[in-house]
């Protein structure tokens, strides 16, 4: 009987012993579920075997299993028994392990003191021993200091906590890559953004190293940095990282765990920052079901759902519910953190914020804004981001009351918060742009300040003229943040929501050095300075208001540009650009794909390929700049071209007219060869009206109507008389300007009665041709140079033409077709074939006139011995542009149907030949052009609309032009509306004859004589059909 007993406890144990081993190896790798299945029955082996220590042992694992899972209840259950029995028997290692477990549990449980009790316990009982009891217990208390906002306490615990880590289990264990994480999300709080990066990149060098990507403690990581790239701004790559870590969590936790939760909520902040606010509140409700079915109402993560949801009420004017969600918010943290807390100060604040912009009460808004401010300054301290935006939220107040001198003394206190190392409170003082918390921040206080310094010299008569200097000067520095920041970002969506911000900025800049230079005078030019020559200063104030004029426009593109040369000319070898090259490529093809919104597991698996590309792109990118430093320097040089320098494009006769648009007025800056010369007029309050007039009468052809508002905006647009020697414009024009050729103008009241051969339009004066900015086009042109000094091109002409006039190769693949049912919205005026209604029934329209089109400028080109191809029909296809058919080619001309995507700028695009043995899809897309390598003087689109795209404040048109400029052409001819098929082909065919009799002429020579021809034939006098297509270059 006892040796059957004793050899049944023999059995028990060994199976016991496997059972652990299994249950601690699934618990280190993360799989806290499985890993309590096999702690279970190990806990009772060892009991039935009479092994009561080590079922006790085996149990604190799988008590910790439970808390790990969020089986709370149970493991509170559990936990508080194990400590109980352990106790009882006077087995102390179990007694520190149940501690620990407890305090983990309440922390979990949002039992805060309680938590800290048990950890402190833990901590006194260990008696002061470097092990891995004392390092999980201090990064245990270091989390619930940190989540009641006690954070200098956490700090202490966080910092012990990771130096107990190395000692104990080495430098790259996972312990200490939680304890790196831990450091990165408080530095995070802290707005110590680049400390926080680094201890979450350390921390995911080690964790992936430990359980590779698909590990809990990895999506964790991923999280935090995502919050990071959050309160960056740099919204798009973070959410990547949330999605990223919600493919994970999603893989490998249970349907109880909350993990997942924090994904959503993190993306419900970063839609409702891009204004998606059904999207946003999408987000925060999955967050706030799962949280609640996981951890219970009374939470702090529950709590920041609520504010997330009263912060969009806000955002969408339903003050009632944004306040009842605020009163809950305090409520709750009140309970769970006391009364100085960070989201009770966020939810002060917002209280604050209905008073301010929904009710007007600004002393109402000021007394909470104070509340926000006193909770912060317990919290932080003097220096920190939410006390910085405390300041800038009061000195908002006493601005819209008028009190400019306390609302700029409460800037100042912003300025001194957010700047470790300034503290100088003089309002006319600017501080150095070095070590500061955000960016972002900073930027808006400083636009601020000038904007109020700016306000009271318009409001004071126009008499502070130095405090509009102080306000200039205020602009380029917030410029220099702009720059900062737009360097950051990586995602070209986050570039551009940086400029419709900075839009603002550069309107305002360029209204103070508008005024700076009307009225600077002899009076008070000692204002600004003594001994200042006047002459020499106004022509400064001009420079000014001509630079940021420039960053308005096209400033993404040219940072583009920038890195296109910075890597063309940076040292760095052909093998290292080709990589860099296939992983642009490779990310190009996955968001075209994304953007095609395909089935929601096919977009799982293109979000995952498409994170770990942007990966590997940025890890390409960081050593490109450590290992050569000519491409860091070249790349980080984003200056606007001097004038000086862009003089150098122009001859005597010809001018860059760049307009830029305020809601109040229009400024004209004109920049000649020798000269500087600007003008203004009062924007009429129809302007908009104008323009849209202007568009709708040339489609319709409806004369009296298209002249009227044509010589409107004319009167507009040329306030002033332009220098009699100009005879070409580079017009540069500004936002909705865009969207109208300026030759197609009225310049005389006298139109009534006239034919439209006789009407009087701008080309009959001037040749015109279009620039996205003049630092582009200089940038553009010098790239071309030096392009062309290193290839001669091989051929003067390769022309692509589909022609789609055969059923049997003009069908369409699935994807194509629904592509194309989008976007075909053709105009109701059928009378003639357009190249832009893209669809007859189920195939696509045929443009018979573009075969013979393409042959017969051929012709031209073999009459002068010039080289030369053309493709047609199924030739016509995207493999041969892709395997760069198109590369090392002068003229490049397309005669195709063409698309835009205003919602989605990349899926804006040429359709090619839809030939199904090729694996392309038989659409160039605006994303796939980007990749081609272009040295031609000149592409021509002869297509519809090619020259639209999406107006982007701050960047301009963003299409198919802007693609083809970043691949590298030097001009570009594209058309504003449907083209007509046949009246399109004479255009052309006439203008390529012009370019190649006389090569001396340049091309907008040569498209002005052929648009001059047009207008003096009977059929195609009327600007529809000679205006569309305008030249963007010289």
């Amino acid at each position: 009987m006892t040796v059957a007993q004793s050899s049944r406890n023999l059995s028990d144990t060994t199976a016991a012993n496997k059972l652990l081993a299994t249950g601690q190896k699934l618990l280190f790798m993360g799989k806290p579920d499985s890993a309590a299945l096999y702690l279970e029955k190990s806990s009772f082996n060892f009991r039935r075997a009479n092994q009561l220590k080590r079922a006790l042992q085996v149990q604190t694992k799988l008590v910790e299993s439970l808390w790990r899972s969020y089986q709370l209840s149970r493991a509170l259950k559990l936990g508080k028994k194990l400590l109980k029995d352990a106790e009882k028997y006077k087995y102390p290692e179990v007694t520190l392990e149940a501690l620990l477990n407890l305090g983990y549990i309440r922390t979990e449980n949002g039992d805060y003191d309680l938590a800290i009790d048990r950890f402190k316990q833990a901590l006194t009982k260990n008696l002061a021993r470097a092990n891995r009891l004392a390092t999980l217990a201090n990064l245990g208390l270091g989390r619930v200091h940190f989540l009641k906002d006690q954070y200098k306490l956490a700090l202490e615990n966080f910092k012990k906590g990771l130096k107990l880590s190395k000692t104990v289990f080495g430098e790259r264990h996972s312990v200490v890559a939680q304890a790196l994480l831990n450091l990165g999300i408080f530095y995070t709080n802290q707005g110590s953004y680049s400390l926080a990066q680094k201890n979450c990149d350390l921390a995911l060098g080690i964790a992936k190293a430990t359980f590779g990507e698909e590990s809990i403690l990895v999506a964790d990581i991923y999280v935090s940095i995502a919050n990071i790239y959050r309160d960056k701004r740099s919204l798009e790559k973070s959410l990547e990282y949330y999605s990223q870590s919600l493919i994970i969590y999603q893989k490998i936790t249970e349907k109880n765990n909350p993990k997942p939760a924090y994904c959503y909520l993190g993306m419900g902040d970063v839609y409702k920052q891009q204004d998606e606010f059904d999207k946003s509140r999408e987000y925060y409700n999955k967050a706030l079901t799962i949280f609640q079915y996981s951890i219970g109402d009374y939470h702090p993560v529950v709590v920041e759902c609520y504010l997330g949801l009263a912060n969009l009420a806000f955002l969408r004017n339903d003050y009632g519910l944004a306040l009842d969600y605020y009163n809950k918010v305090l409520d709750i943290n009140y309970d769970l953190r006391g009364e100085y807390n960070k989201s009770s100060s966020n939810a002060y604040n917002n209280i604050a914020a209905i008073y301010y912009y929904g009710k007007t009460e600004y002393v109402t808004a000021r007394s909470n804004f104070q509340k926000s401010l006193d909770s912060d300054r317990i919290l932080y301290g003097n220096k920190h981001p939410n006390v910085a935006n405390a300041f800038y939220n009061i000195s908002q107040t006493y601005n819209e009351q008028g009190r400019r001198e306390t609302a700029l003394e409460y800037l100042q206190r912003a300025l001194t918060a957010s700047i470790t190392d300034f503290n100088d409170e003089n309002i006319y003082v600017n501080p150095p742009l070095r070590n500061y918390y955000v960016e972002n921040d900073l930027f808006h206080f400083l636009k601020l300040k000038a904007k109020i310094l700016q306000a009271g010299f318009e409001k004071d008569g126009n008499a502070d003229l130095k405090g509009l200097k102080i306000a200039l000067d205020t602009y380029y520095l917030c410029d220099t943040l702009v720059e900062k920041i737009r360097q950051t970002h990586t995602s070209e969506k986050d570039k551009i929501a940086l400029g419709k911000d900075a839009a603002k900025l550069y309107k305002a800049a360029v209204s103070a050095s508008y005024n700076l230079y009307k009225f600077t005078d002899k009076y008070n030019i000692d204002q600004l300075g003594k001994g200042l020559d006047i002459t020499k200063t106004k022509k400064s104030f001009l420079k000014d208001m001509f630079y940021f004029s420039e960053k308005n426009k096209g400033a993404v593109l040219s940072q583009s540009l920038v890195h296109s040369k910075a890597k063309a000319f940076g040292g760095i070898p052909d093998s290292l650009l080709a990589i860099e090259d296939s992983l642009s490529k490779k990310i190009a093809e996955l968001k075209l794909e994304i953007a095609a919104k395909p089935d929601s597991v096919t977009e799982l698996m293109y979000r995952q390929k498409l994170f770990n590309a942007h990966r590997e792109y940025d890890d390409i990118i960081k050593y490109f700049e450590t290992h050569f430093p000519k491409y860091y320097e070249l790349k980080h040089n984003l200056g606007v071209a001097p004038i000086d320098s862009i003089r150098q494009l122009l001859d005597d006769s010809t001018a860059i007219v760049s307009y830029f648009t305020t809601p109040e007025k229009i400024f004209m800056v004109v920049v000649t060869k020798n000269d500087l010369l600007v003008n203004s007029a009062n924007k009429e309050y129809r302007f908009d009206k104008y323009v849209i007039g202007v568009r709708k009468g040339i489609l319709y052809r409806r004369k009296n109507f298209y002249a009227k508002y044509a010589y409107k905006l004319y009167k507009q647009l040329f306030p002033g008389k332009l220098p009699t020697y100009l005879k070409h414009l580079i017009i540069i024009p500004d936002g909705e300007l865009s969207t109208i050729p300026f030759e197609a103008l009225i310049t005389d009241k006298n139109y009534a009665g006239k034919s439209f051969q006789e009407l009087p339009y701008l080309i009959k004066k001037y040749q015109v041709s279009y620039a996205f900015s003049a630092n582009l086009l200089y940038q553009t042109f010098l790239q071309h140079k030096n392009d062309q000094k290193k290839n001669k091109p091989k051929r003067e002409y390769v022309a692509l033409a589909p022609v789609f006039d055969d059923k049997k190769v003009a069908g369409m693949s699935i994807k194509t077709k629904a592509t194309l049912k989008l976007m075909d919205s053709a105009v109701s005026d059928t009378s003639s074939v357009t190249r832009g209604v893209l669809l007859s029934g189920e195939y696509v329209s045929p443009l018979k006139a573009t075969e013979e089109e393409v042959k017969d400028i051929l012709k031209e080109f073999d009459k002068y011995n010039k080289a030369g191809e053309v493709h047609t029909h199924l030739k016509a296809n995207e493999a041969f542009v892709k395997n760069g058919g198109l590369s090392n080619t002068r003229y490049i001309h397309i005669a195709t149907h063409g698309f835009v995507n205003e919602e989605t700028p990349e899926l804006s695009g040429l359709l090619l030949a839809q030939d199904s043995t090729i694996n392309e899809d038989g659409i160039l897309y605006s994303g796939e052009i980007y990749n081609l390598k272009l040295s031609s003087d000149l592409v021509t689109l002869s297509a519809c609309e090619t020259g639209l795209g999406k107006i982007s404040k701050g960047e301009g048109v963003i299409g198919l032009s802007r693609a083809l400029l970043y691949a590298g052409t030097k001009n570009i001819m594209v058309s504003l509306w449907k083209v007509a098929d046949h009246s399109t082909s004479l255009l052309m065919m006439d203008f390529y004859e012009e370019l190649l009799k006389h090569p001396k002429e340049s091309q907008i020579e040569a498209l002005h004589k052929s648009k001059q021809d047009m207008i003096a034939s009977s059929n195609y006098a009327a600007p529809y059909y000679w205006s569309p297509f305008i030249l963007i270059g010289k």
